[in-house]
């Protein structure tokens, strides 16, 4: 798996041939924030690379909530590196991971180690940006 911290805390730029001065892509380094216990984001953590790193335990005994939706900004962006990773929506909103979407209030589980991100796309809605196949969603 690749080491995600590092990349995060670093930044990482592409270029098309060794030596070019342009970039294809770029990225600046992320601060990063490590979560080991329940935590309830906020408007502060838009941009932030959000972690288990040193997490224990089930995945549904240290729940992320996230903040309300808005529209626009910026995503928040997770990196699950074990153990799984349980996120979940504000009481009346959904979470959509590819043509699943969430109960009101329910959340998605990592069911693998991955990267994601996770955009408001309305006042009720959060969308997630990743593979598909790497999560369970609360669906019932």
């Amino acid at each position: 798996m690749p080491d995600y911290l590092a990349v995060a805390q670093k930044g990482v730029r592409i270029t098309e041939d060794a030596g070019d001065e342009e970039a294809i892509f770029e990225l600046g380094a992320l601060e990063v924030r490590a979560l080991t216990a329940t935590e309830t984001l906020d408007d502060d953590d838009m941009g932030r690379l959000i972690t288990n790193t040193g997490a224990a335990g089930a995945a549904s005994a240290r729940p992320i909530t996230l903040p309300a939706p808005g529209t626009g900004g910026k995503p928040l962006q997770f990196a699950d590196v074990g153990p799984l990773m349980r996120v979940v929506s504000p009481a009346t909103k959904t979470i959509r991971v590819g043509n699943k979407v969430s109960i009101a209030g329910g959340y998605i589980e990592t069911i693998k180690p991955c990267m994601f991100k996770v955009w408001s796309i309305d006042a009720n809605t959060f969308m997630v940006e990743g593979d598909e196949f790497a999560f369970d969603v609360e669906t019932s």
